[in-house]
């Protein structure tokens, strides 16, 4: 039988361990405060919000500002684009980044060079009006989802992570499917994705991030409200409780509701599906990013 060895931790190692217990106790509590208060505040009362009564529990439990938040003008409508340009927007980033990295992940002839421009442009771009003028008039882009999809269907930060993911996976397989008569395209089908999924949901996670709370884009490329993705209703909302235009006003009777309470109803009815999607894939984000970072 094998003899097992002990291994004890040292005093100096135990001493480090609790302090870095307490400080990432007392950061999780940094980061946790400003959450809870805004999920407390759009369940408390307007007034405990406007006496300064709420911190980390609300106060007159009520889910007006919710029912409020979801009655404004285009909020749900806004809710519904946003759930339909991540999804559009995220699947055409998926199939074009997985098609980038992959063969960028094998060693043919040219791949340093096109590796280098792709680094090149995370660095340097043509600017805002450039940019603009291309989508707007080059294209015809404007006042279309498209103008929000396109321009960001290959993330460069997701390709390099997804490609040194590739690379990860042992060419034998590859040569193994090839001698069974699979083609390239079969082999990434049949092979390579089934057994990159961590790697695939890190850059799925990334990227419905991304589009989800892209709201500068959309102020720039959209006239008709009813387009409007929900994070730019709610900065409108933030910055000057305006709901449903650029320009325009909320109704009278509906200005005693734009308060703290409507406003992190909102944020945290926002929030709610990529929390819900970060929950679903944790487990394969953490993986995704430590194999893709890290293997070669």
């Amino acid at each position: 039988m094998p003899s097992i060895s002990i291994y004890r931790k040292s005093r100096g190692y135990r001493i480090f361990e609790r302090f870095n217990l307490v400080g990432l106790s007392l950061l999780m509590l940094i980061l946790l405060f400003p959450i809870l208060n805004i999920v407390s505040v759009s369940m408390s009362s307007p007034s405990a919000v406007i006496a300064g009564k709420v911190s980390f529990f609300p106060k007159g439990i009520n889910f007006k500002a919710y029912a409020r938040a979801i009655e404004q003008p285009y909020f749900m409508r806004s809710f519904v684009n946003s759930i339909i340009y991540t999804v559009v927007g995220g699947t055409i980033s998926l199939i074009l980044t997985t098609l980038c990295a992959y063969p960028l992940s094998k060693k043919i002839k040219g791949r340093t060079y096109v590796i280098v421009f792709i680094m090149l442009t995370m660095f340097f771009n043509g600017g805002m009006i450039p940019n603009y003028l291309v989508i707007t008039r080059w294209l015809g882009l404007r006042d279309t989802m498209w103008a929000l999809v396109l321009p960001f269907a290959v993330n460069q930060f997701t390709m390099i992570i997804l490609m040194t993911f590739f690379r990860g996976i042992p060419q034998a397989l590859e040569e193994a499917a090839s001698l069974d008569g699979y083609n390239p395209f079969q082999i990434l089908i049949h092979i390579i994705i089934p057994l990159s999924i961590p790697g695939l949901v890190t850059v799925v996670l990334f990227n419905s991030l991304f589009l989800w709370n892209n709201w500068f884009h959309a102020l720039l490329y959209f006239d008709t409200a009813t387009k409007f993705p929900v994070m730019l209703i709610l900065r409108n909302l933030v910055q000057g409780g305006d709901m449903a235009t650029k320009g325009g006003a909320i109704s009278g009777d509906n200005i005693q509701f734009v308060s703290a309470s409507l406003k992190s109803a909102a944020i945290v009815f926002s929030a709610i599906p990529m929390t819900v999607l970060y929950l679903i894939g944790q487990k394969y984000f953490i993986k995704g990013v430590m194999l893709g970072s890290l293997k070669e």
